[in-house]
């Protein structure tokens, strides 16, 4: 498939650890998971080390997981406040996919094109899976083209995303089987996380039937489409990112003015206000204050209106207001971060299991060291009670007066067998309760957040949106 990309980006570089040596940080006390306390300078964080300067100068490198919370926390935000570094970076002025080439194969009950499988129920043409599937390739193509790091791959496991063209009447059957959605005739299409699949009815396609076959009209407005492909394309990252940012991200994509495989970057402002007064009927939004909507669950989430707006509205600024020098970096920190915190603490808990089955191992080997143990030593003290004999004979030809090779031979004396050596549990095992939970969204999240913040408060972060949201013609309140 050839593409039309007008396009500039310049690369987002960031680091994630501070040097050697770094100026300015004074000495502090460190809470190791047992509560032991020692006084050191922090050096840098990287690979999940942190390095500290002890008081006798010398320098070591412990576990971030061996920390405290507290000090944890401290080195997520020190890391990130002070050293994450945003460079220049552009948003693509345009994205263009041209549906003359997008290439597709198969057919006629399945359809594939670059990076899509489309099912269909009704008899379709080529031509018409061309023409739908540019909406699906050009979103794909966009998101890969924001400066946020996003490969846009399918689920683990599968070639291709996929998609199912269905009738009305099926459309609304499936979603009066899914008890989630509680206004079915208001959905134009929906992703599955089940078959991991998004499922569209013809009409929102802009498909009537005619002579027996579905034929294609450009007229229904693709934005909540755009939606539910975004969710699809981001479903390997759905379980780590909050809810605010998976729906708010979503509405983002929405929001870009798209009109025949073409998403208008440049006119992000003018897609946000329009999506704002045609989807929520106002430019004059209410928000949530931004520490409860980073600490917000799923389980929070009521899925009202304004949470839809509210989300949208912060997806933005942190896209393109927070940093507009660098625009998106906010949240390509933010993303990498939960990867890294996914990352680290899968590593975590494959060495922890690891650490687990080596003790449990040492503990078998130990408890049949026991148990050979006992044999040797009833062995041992049956030897002991017949040299003893031999002891109490030998004592008896002495007193008769025997000696030299008329005495009986005492032989060696019986050594006592060797006690195994218990297994010790190493620091690891001591310092995590082995029945507790851990919990990856909240930990990966509260690694994450400091990207956002950067030593800022909450309540400056709130000003700063209303202002510069004012000035695009939105007034937003808390």
């Amino acid at each position: 498939m050839r593409l039309r990309i007008t396009i500039v980006l310049i690369t987002l570089f960031f680091r994630l650890w501070l040097p050697a040596q770094t100026p300015g940080l004074a000495s502090r006390t460190w809470t190791d998971q047992s509560g032991r306390n020692i006084v050191a300078e922090f050096l840098y964080f990287r690979e999940g080390l942190v390095g500290l300067r002890l008081q006798n100068g010398r320098e070591a490198a412990v576990g971030l997981e061996t920390l405290s919370t507290e000090d944890q926390n401290f080195v997520f935000e020190l890391s990130v406040a002070d050293v994450f570094e945003f460079q220049p970076t552009v948003m693509p002025h345009q994205v263009m996919v041209e549906d003359m080439d997008i290439v597709v194969s198969g057919g006629p009950a399945v359809f594939e094109t670059d990076w899509f499988q489309f099912e269909n129920e009704e008899t379709i043409s080529r031509n018409f899976v061309r023409e739908a599937a540019q909406i699906f390739e050009a979103t794909r193509e966009a998101i890969h083209s924001l400066p946020l790091g996003l490969d846009a791959t399918p689920p683990g496991g599968m070639n291709k995303f996929k998609a199912r063209f269905v009738t009305k009447e099926s459309f609304q059957t499936f979603l009066r089987k899914s008890p989630e959605i509680t206004t079915p005739d208001k959905i134009a299409g929906v992703y599955d996380p089940v078959s991991k699949s998004i499922i569209v009815p013809y009409d929102q396609l802009g498909a009537k039937k005619k002579d027996g076959r579905m034929v294609l009209h450009h007229s229904s407005d693709a934005s909540t489409l755009i939606h539910e492909i975004t969710h699809q394309l981001m479903h390997d990252r759905l379980p780590l990112v909050p809810i605010w940012f998976s729906e708010g991200f979503a509405e983002y994509m929405a929001s870009i003015p798209y009109e025949n495989g073409v998403y208008n970057f440049h006119k992000a402002s003018d897609g946000l206000k329009k999506r704002l007064l045609t989807r929520y009927g106002s430019l004059k939004i209410r928000l949530p204050r931004l520490k409860h909507l980073l600490d917000r669950s799923r389980n929070d989430w009521n899925g009202q209106t304004n949470d839809y707006a509210s989300s949208l509205i912060y997806t933005y600024y942190f896209m393109h207001l927070d940093q507009p020098q660098a625009p998106g970096s906010p949240i390509a920190a933010y993303l990498f971060l939960l990867d890294q915190a996914k990352n680290d603490t899968h590593r975590l808990i494959t060495d922890y299991n690891n650490e687990v089955h080596s003790y449990n191992s040492r503990v078998l080997q130990y408890n049949e060291e026991i148990e050979s143990y006992r044999q040797k030593v009833a062995s041992y003290q049956s030897a002991v009670t017949a040299y003893n004999s031999k002891v109490d004979q030998y004592n008896s030809q002495l007193s008769e007066g025997l000696s030299g090779s008329d005495l009986i031979k005492l032989g060696s004396k019986p050594k006592p067998p060797k006690l195994p050596v218990e297994p010790t549990m190493s620091q690891m095992l001591k310092n995590r309760k082995i029945d507790s939970p851990i919990n990856l969204f909240q930990i990966a999240n509260d690694r994450a957040r400091p990207s956002l913040l950067r030593a800022r408060d909450y309540e400056s972060i709130e000003n700063e949106i209303v202002a510069r949201l004012a000035i695009l013609g939105i007034e937003v309140s808390f």
